[in-house]
């Protein structure tokens, strides 16, 4: 055994060494005077400082949201390394190449990923009361469960301050109407009472980046156009002009506490988001000068395209969420118990019906409405056990339930959901997970540590169930299923000295599918769309390695490397009539094996007390293998390359704060996320970018700070599939007391 651990020992020295001698770092440096960091509980769920945690993690503060003048989550966290948001209207997130059904969100401990299908909305979490957000990057499902693939997002908003009351006010405008309005308040009633309260509501006239084209096809018409053609032979005819959209958000938290150790807080919050197309335009117009909507239009010789009022119009959605959680929380003990209950009252979308015979786009009669509300109830306990000689063990058990339910109608009036002629179809289901988990920290010395944990998660599908109207309709019911699976992990932790530390982990993850996939009927709207009662988790292993070094008080650098490999993925697949190209079918199955691996870099260095810089740099690649499945869209491929994936992310930046002034200069550099053959600068491609971003900020007083910033300083055009907005502009007020 003894020989055993000092393999292991050698292995790990020699792989870190590989790392250090890239950046020019000895393990034999010696620096005496560095920063221990901010304390993170994220990654082991129990207390480390950030220099030492055994795990690639970063936090932003509220004070960070502040200086750099951040209006969203999205924004706070495209700042850090291996994470990238798409620069479309409202653009999503990924991290380590994986999208946010692969990334836990956690908002003061309760699951942001949404019952329907596994995403994340981050625009739905307000910004101006979060404390802090902490990231970790690798796979985390021995503590979290599902979701957690690529990594948590762990979010904690503002708490009532040790005395008194802290208020926060923060009014911004920018580009297209951009506004943001919110108040925070958090107060210390008493040596038991705490009360706070908050409100955000964000809102934008939104920017024409949803383009419309058509193939051509053979024949002549009475109206010509000379329209933009892409590179694949289409033609951009319009597009459904701004897309708005309003974010409202508000909650309340009361706290109690029982004495110095023990509290128990309730907190409400409610969600209201909503957002629309307007203005559609069209390039098309007849000889004196009115728009065309419909019709044959000719584009070239022997060529027409035919439009349609319906492709200029888009949808209305809302989303309406409220969320209870109840913590007890015993510090002294280390045990916290939390009950959440969060409910998806509206979530769905109206889209117009007009009829063949129309021929303008401001039809506001007959339309189809898809409502899929949501429900989850949480229940959780947590313990920890601390120095039991050498181990710090660390337990908990969860109990979680998800319900889907979809329902559409005809609606009299496309743009009101409230005029409901009837309900035509629904589709339902649930799933429910019973989890224990279990870590044990164990420190041979002062230098090596192993950390050892499993999560065991007993998952079940329940009954789904389907019914539409009409003759063709259907009415169906499938058996549940349930899975039984075990998450483990293993983490070796070397720390070389006071200012340098390794770390090796293997971990494996089980993510169950989206209820969407296994219960949702599309309908004809959707090309038949299908559920998948069978469809099973995918499971996921991955290998991380990874050195932080101090490297003297005012230089640090951080270095990962990962692999994760993930079985049974679940793609979207045509099925098509034998023999055939004519599509029978769409469903959801389990296919084939997908790879992600990459390396992170982050340094930062502080020249003075006052002008700090950060450097970040990501490599990513994925790429997939399947078998050919017969009259399917899936041909067969191994190891192709997935161009979702950017290569290359590049992160850097100078912060100054000095009395008054603030300042901000950023870069961020993207390559493009499709092959070098693929057309480029057009509707429709995922262009590489570099952005040039800066703030400035004035303390008028200590309390009150004016801050201008320009994003996109050198109006760089490029398309990430739409188009994107452009050089914007925003001005901020910001009172905090």
């Amino acid at each position: 055994m003894k020989g055993q651990g000092l393999l292991v020992r050698a292995a790990v020295l020699a792989c870190c060494g590989s790392i250090l001698s890239c950046v020019g770092v000895q393990a034999e440096d010696v620096v005496t005077d560095y920063d221990l960091g901010t304390v993170v509980v994220t990654a082991t769920k129990t207390e480390q400082t950030i220099a030492n945690v055994p795990a690639s993690v970063s936090v932003i503060t509220s004070q960070d949201i502040a200086d750099k003048n951040i209006s969203s989550v999205q924004e706070a966290l495209q700042f850090l390394p291996g994470i990238f948001i798409d620069q479309s209207a409202q653009g999503s997130l990924t991290m380590r190449g994986m999208s946010s059904t692969d990334i836990l969100v956690l908002v003061d401990g309760v699951q942001q990923n949404n019952t329907y299908n596994g995403t994340v909305n981050f625009n739905m979490i307000p910004i101006s009361n979060i404390e802090r957000i902490e990231v970790l990057r690798g796979g985390a499902s021995s503590l979290y469960g599902g979701h957690a693939v690529a990594g948590v997002i762990n979010i904690t908003t503002k708490g009532a301050p040790e005395s008194g009351t802290s208020v926060v006010a923060d009014v911004s405008y920018g580009s297209y109407n951009t506004w943001k309005k919110a108040v925070s308040v958090n107060s210390r009633l008493s040596d038991k009472w705490s009360l706070g309260v908050t409100y955000e509501k964000r809102s934008s006239d939104g920017y024409k980046g949803f383009y419309r084209s058509l193939a051509p096809k053979k024949g002549t018409a009475s109206i010509s156009a000379d329209l933009p053609q892409l590179s694949n032979g289409t033609y951009i005819y319009g597009g459904r002009g701004e897309k708005e959209w309003e974010h409202e958000n508000y909650g309340f938290k009361i706290g109690y506490n029982f004495d110095e150790s023990k509290s128990l807080v309730y907190s409400y919050n409610r969600i209201n988001s909503e957002s629309s197309y307007s203005n559609p335009f069209t390039y098309v117009h007849d000889t004196k000068g009115n728009p065309v909507w419909s019709g044959n239009v000719q584009v070239g010789t022997n060529k027409i395209i035919s439009l349609s009022p319906k492709n200029f119009l888009g949808y209305d959605n809302e989303n309406k969420r409220d969320t209870h959680i109840l913590t007890y929380r015993d510090t002294a003990n280390d045990f916290l118990a939390r009950a959440s209950y969060t409910h998806d009252k509206v979530d769905g979308f109206t889209s117009p019906t007009v009829p063949s015979s129309y021929k303008n786009v401001d039809w506001t009669g007959a339309g189809d409405y898809s409502l899929h509300p949501g429900k989850k109830f949480t229940y959780e306990v947590e313990k920890t056990w601390r120095d039991i000689g050498k181990h710090t063990i660390n337990a908990g058990a969860s109990y979680h339930t998800e319900e889907m339910i979809q329902k559409r109608y005809n609606l009299s009036s496309w743009h009101n959901k409230n005029s409901i002629i009837n309900q035509y179809a629904q589709d339902e289901g649930k799933i429910s997970n019973l989890a224990v988990f279990v870590q044990d920290e164990y420190k041979f010395d002062d230098e090596w540590s192993l950390f050892v944990g499993a999560r065991y998660d007993r998952y079940k599908k329940g009954d789904g169930t389907f019914w539409a109207s009409g003759k063709n309709g259907y009415d169906t019911t499938f058996e549940g299923k349930t899975y039984n699976h075990i998450s483990p992990k293993v983490l070796l932790e070397y720390k070389a000295n006071e200012s340098t530390n390794y770390y090796m982990s293997y971990g494996e993850s089980f993510n169950p599918p989206p209820l969407v996939y296994i219960y949702r009927y599309g309908g004809s709207g959707m090309g038949n769309v299908i559920p998948n009662p069978g469809l099973d988790p995918e499971t996921s292993k991955t290998w991380e390695l990874g050195m932080k070094r101090q490297l003297t008080d005012r230089d640090s650098v951080d270095i990962s490397l990962y692999n994760v490999k993930t079985k049974d993925k679940i793609e979207y697949t045509y099925f098509y009539l034998p023999g055939t190209s004519t599509t029978e079918y769409k469903q959801y199955i389990n296919y084939g094996v997908e790879k992600r691996r990459g390396i992170e870099l982050n340094y930062e260095h502080k020249f003075t007390d006052n002008l700090t810089s950060y450097v970040n740099y990501a490599w990513q690649s994925g790429k997939v293998s399947g078998p050919k499945l017969e009259d399917t869209n899936k041909s067969g491929y191994s190891n192709a390359v997935d161009y979702s994936v950017p290569k290359h992310i590049f992160h850097a930046g100078l912060a100054y704060d000095k009395e008054k002034w603030t300042g901000l200069l950023d870069m961020q550099y993207v390559s493009a996320r499709q092959s070098s053959t693929a057309a480029a600068g057009e509707y429709g491609a995922y262009d590489g970018y570099f952005l040039v971003n800066t703030s400035v900020g004035y303390r008028v007083t200590p309390d009150f700070t004016v801050k201008f910033s320009i994003d996109n300083i050198f109006d760089r055009e490029f398309y990430d599939n739409e188009a994107t907005a452009g050089r914007t502009y925003t001005l901020s007020v910001r009172y905090e007391y």
